[in-house]
């Protein structure tokens, strides 16, 4: 039971399809050895012969199963959208759940889905704030270089797309450097002394 439970909760099968685990899974350990027979498995110590386990699916896998021409049309899909449950007994084929007919039909042919759903992963928190960084081979992990820190250099600015508009000199304060008055200055130096004295031009 505990090898049904897991294949149940593996791929989120619901409870109902217990018998269907159940069965699988017996089916499963007579093709794998045990503590008692470690080199053998019990279906060759019954039928003398190895079994074959390249046939073996993921119990509750989602797929598509071939459907015969015989069953079919011409313009009739080809496939129909299945859950896997098991191994047929008397022939060779897979049981399989048809998802829109609701059905438990037997298929030689399917396409299954066997990708983990929800995988279980052991996780461990970065203590003190710490980033863990994982890598699929230490020996890949690459050292970041330490990066220089350039002086900051004052660069001319770039051309303005647009022309700055013209600002008409009598819009300019009072208050502002005479300088830039609507007349012209001109230093004007004295016998006394050497301060400039500003005088208006005539």
């Amino acid at each position: 039971m505990e090898k049904a439970r897991s294949m149940l909760h593996y791929k989120s099968v619901p409870t109902e399809w217990w018998a269907e685990a159940v069965s699988t899974a017996v089916y499963l350990i007579n093709r794998s050895t045990n503590t008692q027979h470690t080199s053998v498995t019990p279906y060759e110590l019954g039928f003398k012969v190895k079994p074959t386990l390249e046939h073996l699916r993921v119990f509750g896998s989602h797929g598509y199963a071939h459907i015969d021409k015989a069953k079919r049309t011409k313009l009739e899909p080809k496939s129909f959208r299945c859950m896997f449950l098991g191994y047929a007994e008397n022939v060779k084929g897979y049981r399989v759940f048809d998802l829109d007919a609701s059905k438990v039909k037997v298929t030689r042919s399917v396409k299954l889905d066997e990708r983990e759903v929800d995988g279980i992963y052991e996780t461990l928190p970065a203590r003190n704030g710490t980033v863990i960084h994982v890598s699929e081979d230490a020996h890949d992990a690459v050292t970041p270089a330490p990066v220089e820190r350039q002086p900051a250099v004052e660069e001319p600015m770039e051309g303005v797309e647009n022309d700055a508009p013209d600002v008409s000199m009598e819009s300019v304060e009072p208050e502002q450097d005479p300088a830039i008055g609507r007349g012209t200055t001109r230093p004007h130096w004295t016998r006394a002394g050497t301060v400039p004295c500003p005088t208006d031009r005539v």
